[in-house]
């Protein structure tokens, strides 16, 4: 497979951790070429990821594009206290989701996952389908 890069190499194309590369491929914003337990990423898709912002792909119902939700990733003040945390917020109308966790310093992934499935959540009580939602970080 000639061309595609490991998960350290596209990391460091984008300047993101290896821990990030895993996460946006578990979001779906990357499609990896998968090797076993391996991925591997093609570099024209990473390039066109930094042209065209963090994104996947919005499923089609019929010939219309279903309107989605950007959840954006952060980190920053609590809103509940000082404490630095990370947090994922998405806008819909008058609709707001937030989560926010104190980091794990063990593995950003965790992290990712634990805000995700907040929002999906959030989300799931505000009758909103999880396939609306486009998970993208803020770099």
């Amino acid at each position: 497979m000639r061309g595609l890069l490991n998960a350290d190499q596209a990391a460091a194309r984008l300047g993101i951790s290896r821990a990030r590369i895993y996460a946006l491929v578990r979001a779906g914003i990357l499609q990896p070429v998968r090797l076993g337990r391996q991925i591997r990423l093609d570099p024209v898709a990473l390039e066109r990821l930094i042209a065209g912002g963090w994104r996947r792909v919005a499923p089609e119902k019929g010939n219309r594009t279903v309107e989605r939700i950007d959840v954006k990733y952060g980190g920053g003040p609590s809103r509940h206290s000082e404490a630095a945390v990370d947090y994922m917020i998405a806008q819909y109308g008058n609709t707001e989701l937030y989560a926010e966790v104190t980091p794990d310093e063990r593995s950003e992934i965790v992290t990712f996952d634990a805000l995700r499935t907040a929002i999906i959540d959030q989300a799931a009580e505000k009758g909103i389908s999880r396939d609306r939602l486009r998970f993208w970080f803020d770099e």
